[in-house]
């Protein structure tokens, strides 16, 4: 509990999102299952998907894709076989019906589980990490302290580094700022203990906001010497960053629409949720 990290036992595997992609598939097929069944059957509203059956997980396969390798949705019809308009239709239907979050949250909340903790964290880690953006984008501006156009992605992760809540920024919002709309969805979402930061969200200003939310803000040193030091839990949100890097459709903001980049990104997550949960030694994944 609380900020001590203890990890559930998992086969050994390379570190490879390609490898078990159907862990992936099934996870979020698990959430259209549910969320189709709870649908009403109206005129208005179809009953069903317009696809179904493999050609589904297809469709749910080449979305992920496309998060991961940056492909275009036109590269996406071309190797799947479905057509682009219907990839990206899933894709917005998806997003706004709140797919991902259901999905996101409720592989967190089992591997938290696994790991012998409550479902719901008493300690968040906040951090945000600089976006490059296309000249479309739907956020854009030039950070002086990056030097570059580009957005801020902020999250609020436990400490085991998965994301409960994340929001997308301009670049130039400083930290103390960028961090406020997460805290006040995670207060909302009925959080009420401590967040851990580095430097960047020291402040009184920032503190007084925090305590009105019922939230103990602890701004923690990174590093030594200009060395950065993984010690306590804070360096669990530096790690999640790095995975994400390693998803080519998050390194550049190409969406004309924040949510639908905020869901590639839970996509990714989802990704790696699943084929850790998959791995869980005695797990019937």
């Amino acid at each position: 509990m609380g900020t001590e990290i203890h990890w559930a036992e998992l086969e050994e595997a390379p570190w490879d999102p390609l490898d078990r992609i159907g862990d992936s598939v099934a996870a979020l097929r698990r959430e259209i299952d549910l969320w189709n069944a709870g649908r009403p059957r109206t005129k208005r509203v179809p009953p069903i998907e317009p696809l179904g059956g493999e050609i589904l997980d297809k469709a749910i396969e080449a979305v992920w894709m496309v998060s991961y390798s940056g492909m275009q949705w036109r590269v996406a019809e071309r190797a799947f076989g479905v057509p682009k308009s219907t990839l990206h239709d899933l894709f917005s239907k998806w997003t706004a019906a709140g797919l991902f979050d259901a999905a996101l949250r409720r592989l967190a909340e089992e591997w938290r589980a696994a790991c012998g903790n409550t479902p719901a964290p008493s300690v968040l880690v906040v951090d945000s990490r600089h976006t490059h953006t296309s000249p479309t984008a739907a956020i854009r501006a030039f950070s002086g302290e990056k030097r570059f156009l580009g957005c801020k992605l902020t999250i609020l992760a436990d400490k085991h580094g998965t994301p409960f809540f994340m929001d997308l920024s301009p670049a130039n919002r400083h930290d103390s700022t960028a961090a406020r709309p997460v805290l006040e969805a995670a207060s909302a979402d009925g959080f009420a203990g401590s967040v851990i930061g580095d430097l960047g969200y020291r402040g009184e200003t920032l503190r007084a906001f925090c305590e009105n939310l019922s939230i103990v803000l602890e701004a923690l040193a990174g590093g030594r010497g200009g060395v950065f030091v993984p010690d306590g839990i804070r360096w669990t949100v530096e790690r999640t960053f790095a995975w994400l890097s390693r998803y080519r459709r998050l390194n550049t903001l190409f969406e004309r629409k924040v949510e639908h980049y905020l869901a590639f990104v839970k996509i990714a997550l989802i990704g790696i949720l699943a084929r850790r949960i998959g791995r869980i030694i005695g797990s019937a994944a």
